[in-house]
């Protein structure tokens, strides 16, 4: 039973269905949250929960049995910083950790790190975001204008950087 499956899962309580939630099936009524239902609260990426089967196949969420010992990240943040080389390499970091991470929307990430791992997210997305403001402040410098790809980037807690007509911002989501 370690196959991930997707479901049609109702949150009666909320008012609200996830289509396509990736469960694995622990258990007869039990599942595991493989991905984060951004639409309820309840209920988060690694959670084990009690879910009724439907005649159509789809489940009905009773309850949540055990929570996730995951710690929980999540950020908005803009396209450069998603794109750039350190970020990436933050990811591979997250999986080496056996973490998980997910992009949605293209700019809100959401990161899963195991209790105790040592990865500081906010840590290195500030570095990362400080790197790329060293760059673009090396090539406003340079010729004078800011470049053209500058655009928002980020910095957590909604602190801000100045680089001459570039701003870089990042938004921890709490």
């Amino acid at each position: 039973m370690d196959d991930m499956l997707e479901f049609k899962v109702t949150f009666e309580a909320d008012g609200v269905t996830a289509n396509n939630l990736l469960l694995t099936r622990v258990d007869h009524n039990l599942y595991s949250v493989e991905e984060t239902p951004v639409i309820v609260d309840c209920v988060s990426y690694k959670d084990i929960i009690e879910a009724d089967l439907q005649p159509d196949g789809s489940l009905m969420f009773r309850r949540v049995v055990k929570k996730s010992e995951m710690q929980t990240y999540d950020f908005v943040l803009a396209k450069e910083v998603v794109d750039s080389e350190g970020f990436t390499s933050l990811l591979d970091r997250i999986t080496e950790a056996e973490g998980h991470w997910e992009i949605l929307f293209e700019g809100w990430v959401l990161i899963h790190l195991p209790s105790g791992c040592k990865l500081d997210p906010n840590q290195e997305l500030d570095d990362i975001c400080n790197k790329l403001i060293r760059a673009s402040s090396s090539l406003t410098s340079h010729n004078g204008a800011a470049p053209a790809s500058s655009k928002h980037l980020g910095k957590t807690e909604s602190a801000r950087h100045r680089s001459r007509e570039s701003s870089f911002i990042v938004v921890k989501i709490k």
